[in-house]
Order: C-alpha cells, then sequence, then structure tokens
C-alpha cells in the first residue's frame, strides 16, 4: 500500500484511496454524478503523463533520471523498482492490447513493443543495420477461473497473474502484497 506521505503524482491521495474501494465500497460511499466524475479526472490525467513521460524519456538528463530510479527500499515492498516497471509497463501494454482489440498472449505484439522499446534505448532506428530480436513465448496460459484463485496457492501464481487479480479485485492488495513479500523472500 502507499503509505499517505507518498507524494502526489498522477493521482490525488483520494483518489487512490477510492480506486482501493471495492465496486460495492465506492457505491456506498460516492455519488453516481461523483463516481462519473472522479474517473473522467483520473483517465484526463493518466492519458496526459503517457505524454509526459514520452517527453521525460526524450529530455529528461541523465543525472535527473538517475535521481528518479534510485533504488527503492525493499521495506515499501511490493513496490520495489521491477515490480514498479513491471506494473507500470503492464498497464501500458493491457491498455494498447485492449484498444487495438489483441489477445493478452499476443506474443507477436509484446515481441515488437520490446524490439522497439529496446530500439529507443541504444538510440537506434528499426531502419539502421541493428537488428534487434526479442523473442516472447508465452506457454500454457489460460485466463484465471474464480475456483483456481479459491485452490490455488497465491504465491505460486505468476506476478503477472498476481496483478491481474489484484486489478479486478479478485484480489485484495493485503493477499497481493503478501504473495508477493513471500515470492521475494523466496528468491
Amino acid at each position: 500500500m502507499v503509505n499517505s506521505e507518498t507524494p502526489r503524482g498522477i493521482l490525488t491521495e483520494a483518489d487512490r484511496e477510492y480506486l482501493r474501494l471495492d465496486s460495492i465500497e465506492r457505491r456506498e460511499k460516492h455519488s453516481r454524478p461523483n463516481q462519473s466524475q472522479r474517473w473522467s479526472k483520473i483517465e484526463e490525467r493518466t492519458r496526459a503523463s503517457l505524454q509526459d513521460l514520452a517527453t521525460l524519456y526524450e529530455h529528461l538528463p541523465a543525472k535527473r533520471r538517475e535521481n528518479v530510479f534510485r533504488p527503492v527500499s525493499k521495506a515499501s515492498a511490493p513496490f520495489t523498482l521491477d515490480v514498479l516497471l513491471m506494473r507500470g509497463f503492464g498497464f501500458l501494454a493491457v491498455g494498447a492490447l485492449e484498444q487495438s482489440n489483441r489477445d493478452l498472449d499476443d506474443e507477436e505484439y509484446y515481441s515488437r513493443i520490446f524490439e522497439g522499446a529496446i530500439q529507443h534505448v541504444l538510440g537506434t532506428h528499426p531502419f539502421e543495420e541493428a537488428t534487434i530480436e526479442v523473442d516472447v513465448t508465452i506457454d500454457d496460459w489460460t485466463p484465471t477461473d474464480e475456483q483456481h484463485i479459491q485452490n490455488a496457492d497465491l504465491c505460486e501464481l505468476s506476478f503477472g497473474t498476481l496483478h491481474g487479480l489484484y486489478l479486478t479485485q479478485e484480489i485484495t492488495e493485503e493477499e497481493f502484497q503478501e504473495a508477493i513479500c513471500e515470492k521475494h523472500g523466496d528468491e
């Protein structure tokens, strides 16, 4: 859980609290017009932040970027730098996949996106001589159903599956954090 000392980013503290509510709590605590207005503001700021990320990538000096990505304390688990990157990429990928009506396990799409990202990191362009190939293979993936969740040991599930369950509110934040902490303890 992000503590209240976390400075404002895209979300206000009230937004964070709102997003952590399940759908029943949202209906009980917020009127329909209030919910609609809050969702609109969150969506608007999130869209703007995507453009901001592209601008930061292009123009933030290396020293400033180092300050942003300095190591994140393990005490703030599950928000380690790797987890933040996975969640951030997951959010962007799911949004792009849904927008383009692609399947969540579209290996070709992931490969193309990773190749493009690596090309940007290396400062190359698709038409230059550098060849970058990323092979993404997704084996034995099936959408998780409720029965599987009830019978599963959460720490045995992949981070992606856990994150999906958390985003869809099929597991609580506490269950998600506990499973991530256990997974980090096993590594």
